[in-house]
């Protein structure tokens, strides 16, 4: 048995109806997708792997890295304030050579 083509918008809708929610009509495709978007941006994916999540939202890379992906604020603060503690802390020379990704900042340095 052949259940045909699901349009995504028509079944979100239908379910976030369903579920009850107090807002139904917050959810749609357009925000799940820059939710992934913005996610994908802090996981340190392959270029294959971009590529099957830009497949699976159907869409090409160009149109996510325009309408989608935006720069996470949150991460980019981290990592600015990562770099300011290190400065403060004068503990440069304890990460020479690390990638600002692995430096990690905790009670130790304090």
């Amino acid at each position: 048995m052949n259940a045909g083509v699901f349009r995504a918008y028509d079944s979100i809708r239908s379910i976030s109806e369903l579920a009850g929610l107090s807002n139904p009509n917050l959810i749609k495709t357009i925000n799940m997708r820059k939710y992934m978007a913005n996610m994908l941006q802090s996981l340190d994916t392959t270029e294959n792997e971009r590529q099957w999540i830009v497949d699976h939202l159907g869409h090409t890379m160009n149109i996510h890295k325009q309408h989608y992906r935006q720069t996470s604020d949150i991460l980019e603060l981290v990592e600015v304030a990562k770099l300011l503690l290190i400065q403060d802390l004068n503990i440069v020379h304890r990460f020479k050579g690390k990638q600002l990704k692995d430096i990690q900042i905790n009670g130790k340095y304090m």
